[in-house]
């Protein structure tokens, strides 16, 4: 894939290299229902980087929050155990890796 084009006197295009690095969204079932998480690298990632300092939970819980947006609520209206979170955390990351490899990989 091509390198995202440069207006003359920019160094780097920033918005070129996001709509580039655009990967598909995360959908899993639960309790009968689909659900459907934005795609990590699509996040808005301030509200991320202020949750770190406050461990690992928040940084999750800010996340995805962030990806459920609309969603999250009605979401959290099941229980939920922690093996449970874990494990959806965990298989969004991958895809989320997964997807950021694959754009990445086709760029070279």
């Amino acid at each position: 894939m091509a390198k995202p084009d440069k207006p003359a006197g920019i160094d780097f295009n920033l918005d070129a290299a996001i709509a580039e690095a655009a990967s598909k969204p995360f959908t899993f079932a639960y309790k009968g229902k689909s659900w459907t998480l934005r795609p990590m690298g699509e996040l808005d990632i301030w509200p991320l980087i202020d949750q770190i300092e406050n461990g690992d939970l928040a940084l999750m819980r800010a996340t995805l929050t962030e990806a459920f947006g609309d969603q999250w609520e009605e979401f959290r209206e099941h229980p939920m155990p922690g093996a449970g979170l874990n494990a959806l955390f965990k298989a969004y990351q991958e895809h989320s890796d997964a997807n950021m490899g694959e754009s990445q990989a086709s760029s070279s």
